[in-house]
């Protein structure tokens, strides 16, 4: 079954406001060993998230010279004149949702290059944090659990053929094989099982009777 965020974030996670100085933030960095901490504005709400980074950045004396004239050099130099926590944070805050899946929060970390990760109401309410060590504690899930999920949604969810179609998993890799009706089947099997909780890649061995994959204009039948 798949997971949510909401059943790793640390729900304790320590913020900082908007008007914390650069001590304050360097302070609060260095007592909770962590990278970075989500700030927050006067109402509660997560505004952006000020880390390691940044606070090296302040310390930056030469005003980013060798960098080309635009945002980046901009946004440079008035951190590297920050006093606060406002004036450091890199904002917006890239933030989740408690639902969202460990495999999408996983995504946006990699592709964003976050270590860390507020979790938020619908509101901007700060309602915990996940982190990177986090996430990789769910991909560290022993083969016999993930076959069990993907037995479960092979054979029960898709109710597809246990004489048809195969897996074998090995090291959180997954290795389908056998045939399928539909050629249109093929990506949503392989999806639905990289989406499991612990799965590190698929290895699409499956055949398909009939090529109507052209044909295929909406939401297929088997997906429920």
């Amino acid at each position: 079954m798949t997971r949510h965020v909401a059943e790793l974030m640390d729900e304790d996670a320590k913020v900082v406001a908007e008007d914390a100085t650069f001590k304050d933030v360097a302070r609060a960095l260095a007592e909770q060993h962590v990278s970075a901490l989500p700030v927050i504005d006067e109402v509660g709400l997560v505004t952006g998230v000020v880390s390691e980074a940044d606070l090296i950045l302040r310390d930056e004396s030469f005003g980013a010279w060798w960098l080309p004239d635009g945002w980046t050099k901009r946004s440079v130099r008035r951190k590297a004149h920050a006093r606060t926590a406002g004036e450091l944070m890199s904002h917006p805050a890239v933030t989740v949702g408690p639902d969202t899946d460990v495999s999408e929060a996983a995504a946006i970390m990699r592709e964003r290059r976050l270590k860390r990760l507020p979790v938020c109401d619908p509101k901007g309410r700060l309602l915990g944090v996940v982190s990177r060590a986090d996430l990789l504690r769910e991909f560290l899930r022993n083969d016999s659990e993930l076959a069990f999920d993907v037995a479960d949604l092979l054979w029960h969810r898709m109710s597809l053929s246990r004489l048809e179609v195969r897996f074998l998993v090995e090291d959180g890799v997954v290795t389908v094989e056998g045939t399928v009706d539909h050629r249109v089947q093929v990506p949503e099997i392989v999806d639905r099982i990289r989406g499991l909780d612990g799965t590190i890649d698929v290895v699409d061995r499956l055949r398909w009777t009939h090529d109507d994959s052209i044909l295929a204009q909406g939401p297929v039948p088997w997906a429920g």
